[in-house]
């Protein structure tokens, strides 16, 4: 089987030598950028492609693909919400993601991104890059003093709350299911709870058509004023213009994020000198209590690791078998 690569660096392509070694595909090739449908004659002899969450699959992806012979997608993310998975059904495609390839390095920038958020890092940052030394404006709080609350309790959600939790803060959860290891960690909550109670609010849910806009004008109005938000799950989750607003208001204290809405447009991409295209975005982005990460809560040397070591075998599965333990479905969860 003939194996498309798309959007991998150099440092990436060494590491997935380094793999070849104890499993491998027939043949790999390699092509820069994401996948659209404008570059569909570049999938022709190709059985599968490899593509990351920038690649959107759709209905009229997923025909033309099939037109051109794709039989399978190997996607190097755990979420889905970019594969329309009914329309790859139709068209008798398969799919497989990485599930869980190091949760720690996602909870990790999570509880990074809150602590530079509460002691206000941005602000410090620029105060010494101009030779401000001195200290206004820069009283933080600590999380021993603070009621938190997290959205989400899967391996990540978990690590998270655990952490929280070692600090001293009181853990709020709202979850479908959680862990007995946070039994007495933890207190299970409604979302409404979350949203009076919380001095900081942490996201890790997958994005469903139900949560979208999950933090929007209503919710953050039931918000404790300085309410401080933290995003590295799926950036449709968070309204920009509602938390732009509520910013500007003083309703929210801080806001940081390593996703975003509308992220597809310049994620992975020098905009040096360039506007995104988005003036919400920029807004955000010109105000030192918003803190951005460009999608990079995984990216670390053992997840990166880990995805494409799981990402091949996937590859190898449907190769040998025509099916993989690692795919996905219309039925399958996020």
């Amino acid at each position: 089987m003939k194996l498309l690569i798309y959007g991998m660096t150099e440092d990436e392509k060494k590491t997935l030598a380094e793999i070849r070694q104890q499993v491998d595909v027939e043949e790999i090739a390699f092509a820069d950028g994401i996948f659209t449908k404008d570059r569909i004659a570049e999938v022709d002899g190709f059985r599968a492609i490899w593509i990351m969450t920038n690649s959107m699959i759709g209905e009229e992806e997923a025909r033309l693909l099939s037109e051109h012979g794709v039989r399978y997608i190997v996607s190097r993310a755990a979420g889905i919400d970019h594969l329309d998975l009914e329309a790859l059904l139709k068209y008798g495609i398969k799919a497989a993601n990485v599930p869980s390839y190091s949760p720690n390095a996602i909870s990790e920038h999570t509880l990074m991104l809150l602590l530079n958020a509460l002691r206000h890092m941005r602000r410090s940052e620029a105060m010494v890059a101009r030779r401000d030394f001195g200290i206004a404006g820069l009283c933080g709080r600590e999380i021993r003093t603070m009621t938190i609350g997290v959205i989400g309790a899967g391996r990540i959600g978990t690590l998270t709350i655990k952490a929280l939790a070692a600090l001293g803060a009181k853990v709020l959860v709202h979850a479908r299911h959680v862990h007995l290891d946070l039994v007495g960690i933890a207190t299970q909550v409604s979302l409404s709870e979350i949203w009076e109670r919380s001095d900081a609010i942490v996201l890790h849910c997958p994005l469903t058509k139900e949560n979208t806009h999950l933090i929007g004008k209503e919710t953050l109005e039931q918000c404790k004023p300085g309410v401080v938000v933290v995003n590295t799950a799926r950036g449709g989750l968070v309204d920009g213009k509602a938390m732009l607003d509520a910013l500007k208001k003083g309703k929210v204290s801080a806001f940081a994020m390593d996703v975003y809405e509308t992220e597809d447009d310049f994620v992975r991409v020098d905009f040096e000198g360039k506007p995104t295209g988005d003036p919400v975005f920029e807004e955000l982005l010109a105000r030192e209590e918003v803190i951005y990460t460009s999608h990079i809560s995984f990216l670390t040397d053992r997840a990166l690791y880990e995805i494409m070591r799981i990402s091949l075998e996937n590859a190898s599965e449907y190769e040998k078998n025509g099916i993989c333990h690692n795919e996905v479905t219309t039925g399958k969860g996020q």
